[in-house]
């Protein structure tokens, strides 16, 4: 398996583990709040704050699932902007190809199809587009390189766009940005970038049988990445996964298994000290369900005894 796969298929799995505990999180906890809302008991003030276990776990797993959602919201908003950017970039197309491009295309069968040419005055060469992938390369480019660089940089985005690395990057980018929480997500998206680039350099250097071409293109071109959701032939940095967001993310699953066994537990243990709890269908609830006494059914607080004794006394 590519270590692009394995990256990737991490990133998914994590995210996939994530949702699933979060949306279980919010299920378990809404049922047991909204139980009490359902009883008629629930009416009894003091019942209210005997049960703030609930409210506390449902409050944090809905915030997450807010945010989580807000967040997916603004990185799509963000892809939507750099696609604007893009067809900008685009409407400046050029439809014939130079002759040194049609010799390098010849000469490692790619297809005249698969290469978009645009007059621009920056250092732009990238892959778009998820399924059917396309490579941009922009007229100051092929003014800077020659035959050899150019086709260093055409192999590497070849590459890319053979394996369909844009739509890899976009969904890691999604994923990660959806789930903050888990900045581990975001490591490991950061660390399959910089081995998407390795890997189709790697492809150059079997091409060419030497990196040299490919190093001096890279000090050519501009270090500035133009469109970061793409793969973008660009000046690069390797990059290490973060000891410190690793621990953090730790920490927050511990604390979603924590929430997860916590309203259980905290029934059981008031079960076992009070005779007085209920079974409300599948959930352990104190005093919530009604009974004959309401009284003893409900916990009623002394002074909401009082209250109620002065009503049976006026009757």
């Amino acid at each position: 398996m590519k270590k692009e796969i394995s990256y990737f298929l991490s990133i998914l799995l994590i995210f996939t583990f994530s949702v699933v505990s979060l949306f279980t999180l919010f299920k378990r906890y809404s049922g047991l709040t909204f139980e009490h809302f359902r009883e008629t008991c629930k009416v009894i003030a003091s019942s209210f704050f005997s049960t703030g276990a609930h409210y506390i776990g449902f409050i944090l797993t809905a915030v997450v699932l807010a945010v989580t959602l807000g967040l997916f919201l603004k990185t799509l908003l963000s892809y939507i902007k750099t696609k604007r950017k893009l067809e900008v970039l685009l409407q400046k197309q050029i439809f014939s190809l130079p002759q040194k491009f049609k010799i390098i295309l010849e000469r490692n069968d790619i297809p005249k199809d698969l290469i978009i040419i645009v007059e621009n005055n920056k250092d732009v060469s990238l892959t778009i587009d998820w399924f059917s992938p396309k490579i941009v390369v922009s007229t100051k480019l092929l003014k800077e390189l020659d035959k050899k660089q150019l086709e260093a940089v055409i192999l590497h985005e070849y590459y890319h766009a053979k394996f369909k690395h844009p739509l890899l990057l976009i969904v890691g980018e999604i994923l990660s940005s959806s789930l903050s929480l888990l900045p581990i997500l975001k490591d490991l998206t950061k660390k399959m970038r910089v081995v998407l680039e390795k890997e189709a350099d790697r492809y150059v250097f079997e091409q060419h049988k030497t990196a040299r071409h490919l190093n001096l293109a890279l000090k050519t071109v501009s270090s500035q990445n133009h469109f970061k959701i793409y793969p973008n032939f660009s000046k690069r940095n390797d990059y290490k996964i973060k000891r410190f967001n690793l621990l953090i993310s730790v920490a927050v699953i511990l604390v979603g298994f924590f929430l997860f066994k916590f309203p259980g537990d905290t029934h059981t243990i008031q079960a076992m000290g009070n005779p007085n709890l209920s079974n409300c269908e599948d959930n352990l609830c104190s005093t919530h369900c009604p009974t004959d006494n309401l009284y003893q059914s409900s916990n009623i607080t002394p002074a909401f005894q009082t209250i109620f004794a002065s009503f049976n006394t006026i009757e």
